[in-house]
């Protein structure tokens, strides 16, 4: 092989390239035109409404984020066939937003090249921007004392400014809500290594699963199991301690939807669904109970059956609401320690089936979280929700509840040490309705 044939091999090699790169351009700039002009004459989408709810003569409003030149700059990403990373690492999460939307709007008219691929990358990269949040903020509902629930969701922003622009928005709609700071997945340590819980791990207990950050402007909806996975997610469950947070998010919804004070067309049909939803979820938990191991007096000794006289009695706290005295339960260590981390209680956790024998005596029944949602199970219905779980039929229902009440009854006794426990703690307890609670600090 002659010089001149080896350097007009690289030289023919070098023009093919040439040639299949022109050619790759080509067609790119080809599958780029032919998506433009289907979309032809589509307008860049405007920033969607707050939620469905009409509220008349509201004044509130927000200023799109985006101007009309910003927008035909960043909107033609949408028709690139294959989006990378870098193309979107620059833009800011209300840019990254707008292009999500847009995405799907213009594919809802005529299907994009790779939609559901270059969708990811930009939602990839919404996800990035909330797992380096130092800082985030949260709306809470004054009523409930917990986040905000809107339609299933709970909404989250990623600037102080806005969190506090959508309490205004709220506000129009007769939600009595704050913004609140929370720790993000990078906020730093404190002086002393403590890390306060984040807030996408501590919504896993509250159940809140949907998210939507920024509602009110350009929105995204993310899974939160998408940003943390709480640190107990492959433990043993025996030694796990209990946690319901299907049953919390339910009862949240509940109590806010109760009191919101609004009218609308099936309001009772929704409350009446919530509530069916949540009694659903009772029966299935698990949940923690106060207890304390005391010296019985002798006084109290001889009012048990010789069968059960001891020493030691197990004893339990009651709450009085409405002048009855109820067991408190509570769905997580996070409701506990709202009342009882400074006691000399200690946590023991209760499949709910067996609550139910702690229910005898002066004790009328449950009441869960009873200094959060505060829901309240007579006795009556807290046997009635076992039954129900069990597919018992209402005449079985009722040969159950005579069983159940007779076996109770053999426990009245052994209630006497245990209320006048209740005396004591339900002395210094807050009955749970009735009143408005402050921002919950876990």
């Amino acid at each position: 092989m002659g010089l001149k044939d080896l350097f007009g091999g690289k030289n023919r090699a070098a023009q093919q390239e040439k040639i299949l790169e022109e050619q790759k351009a080509q067609e790119h700039q080809n599958q780029v035109d032919a998506q433009k002009k289907a979309h032809e004459n589509e307008p860049w989408p405007a920033v969607p409404r707050l939620n469905i709810l009409n509220i008349k003569d509201s004044k509130t409003e927000v200023e799109d984020p985006l101007t009309k030149e910003r927008k035909d700059e960043i909107g033609p990403l949408v028709f690139e066939p294959d989006l990378t990373p870098d193309q979107v690492a620059g833009l800011s999460v209300q840019e990254l937003l707008f292009l999500q939307l847009t995405m799907t709007v213009f594919n809802r008219k005529a299907a994009l090249v790779n939609f559901e691929k270059n969708h990811r990358v930009v939602y990839n990269e919404f996800l990035n921007r909330i797992h380096k949040a130092e800082k985030v903020y949260v709306l809470y509902d004054k009523r409930t004392g917990y986040p905000l629930i809107d339609g299933g969701f709970v909404p989250v922003y990623l600037e102080k400014e806005r969190a506090e622009k959508a309490v205004e928005l709220y506000k129009a709609q007769f939600r009595d809500v704050t913004a609140v700071e929370r720790d993000g997945e990078e906020a730093p340590a404190a002086e002393n290594g403590a890390k306060p819980i984040a807030l996408f791990d501590y919504l896993y207990y509250i159940g809140a699963e949907n998210i939507v950050v920024d509602n009110g402007w350009y929105k995204g909806i993310v899974k939160r199991s998408e940003i943390s996975v709480p640190m107990d997610w492959n433990s043993d469950p025996k030694k796990t301690p209990p946690s319901n947070p299907a049953l919390a998010f339910a009862m949240t919804d509940y109590v806010s939807e109760m009191r919101w004070p609004v009218k609308y067309e099936k309001r009772e049909e929704m409350i009446k669904k919530k509530t069916e939803r949540m009694m659903a979820l009772i029966p299935a938990g698990r949940y923690i109970i106060p207890s304390r191991v005391s010296e019985v007096t002798p006084e109290q000794l001889e009012k048990l059956p010789e069968n059960q006289r001891s020493a030691k009695q197990v004893q339990f706290p009651a709450v009085k609401v409405n002048e009855k005295m109820y067991l408190p339960v509570f769905t997580d260590l996070f409701e506990y320690s709202k009342k009882f981390a400074k006691t000399d209680m200690r946590p023991v956790g209760f499949e709910y089936k067996n609550l139910l024998r702690f229910v005898a005596g002066g004790i009328e029944g449950l009441i869960i979280n009873p200094n959060g949602q505060g829901i309240v199970v007579p006795r009556d219905k807290a046997q009635e929700l076992l039954f129900r779980a069990a597919g018992m039929k209402p005449a079985a229902q009722s040969e159950a509840a005579k069983a159940a009440s007779a076996g109770n009854a053999k426990a009245d006794a052994t209630k006497a040490a245990q209320e006048e426990t209740g005396k004591t703690d339900a002395s210094k307890s807050t009955p749970a309705e009735g009143g408005e609670s402050g921002t919950p600090q876990e």
